[in-house]
Formats: structure tokens, sequence, C-alpha cells
């Protein structure tokens, strides 16, 4: 996953839904749930969060450390052109290659994370959301979440990209 794993996105959205809220003299609410309102922030800013959602602390050195063992990375996210003014697939591996990090492959709109993962074999998923989560544990697919403010009921969690390092150390001393 990318928004909230690797990078953080919602801080960026947090930041200019107060901006737009307050342009538009409306609540936070009304702007999430009225969709001429959603469709308008999202046209007007989503390409702004995108660019300055900053990386997850450590997680640079972690997924470098991970390409120096040979690992493949690769990236399975719901995120799509819509709303962009450039392609999201070159937005992406530009996003990496600006903090120099080498991915090894994209997935976009990525509705079925279960699906993408199966087909490419996926050993280890990381994931913030707890319906994707429990989709891809339902379905015997590797998955590790990592904590954000959304899932909390779930004990079985990470909560930084060290944790994730050990994980996955321990995990291919198993295989």
């Amino acid at each position: 996953d990318l928004d909230n794993t690797i990078c953080s996105t919602d801080k960026k959205i947090k930041k200019y839904s107060n901006i737009y809220c307050q342009e538009k003299q409306i609540d936070e609410e009304v702007l999430w749930t009225k969709d001429e309102y959603k469709q308008d922030f999202l046209r007007l800013y989503l390409e702004k969060i995108y660019k300055e959602a900053q990386l997850k602390q450590n997680c640079k050195k972690v997924l470098q450390e991970l390409k120096k063992k040979n690992y493949k990375l690769l990236i399975i996210t719901a995120r799509r052109n819509k709303y962009l003014s450039v392609d999201m697939e070159t937005f992406i591996y530009n996003y990496f290659k600006k903090r120099s990090i080498i991915i090894d492959g994209i997935i976009l709109d990525a509705k079925d994370k279960v699906d993408a993962c199966k087909e490419k074999k996926v050993d280890i998923m990381l994931e913030d959301s707890v319906y994707n989560y429990n989709l891809l544990k339902e379905s015997n697919v590797n998955v590790v979440l990592f904590d954000e403010k959304n899932n909390s009921e779930i004990k079985q969690k990470i909560t930084n990209w060290n944790q994730f390092l050990e994980y996955i150390s321990k995990y291919v001393k198993r295989v």
C-alpha cells in the first residue's frame, strides 16, 4: 500500500481540507458527505497532497535496505489517474526516484488487493486499511497492518518501519 503506510497522506489531506472548508465556509463533514464538494476538493488539491506527502519515518532506510537484500518492491494502491494532470504511474515512479528509492512495479486502482497480491505472488503486504487487512488475511495473504488511527481495534500490528523490517527478518527465517 502507499497512502498512510509509505507516506503520510492524511496529514496533507487534513491541511488542505481545512483550507478548503474555510474558503467554502463549510464543515469538514459536509466536504466528505456532499459529492460536489468532495469532487471539487479532489480536483483542486489531490495532486498537491500527493506531491507534498512525506515518507514515514525510516521508510526510505528500510526500503533501501530491502532492495540491497534483493527484495522486490511492488506498490499496490487504490490510487488512479482521476484528478491529476499527469499519469499516476509516472507520478509514483518519480515520487520514489526523487527520494532515491527503487521500486519494481505499481498496480493502480487496486479495488481488490487480494487478487493483485495473488496474481503477483506477493510474499508480504503492508496495509493500513482494516477492511483490506481482513480481506487479505481471510484469503491467506501474509499481511501486516500498519498502525493508523482507523485501525485501533486490531491488536496485531506494527507502528513503524523498523518493526516492519524486524517482521520481514522473522518471516524469512520461518520460510
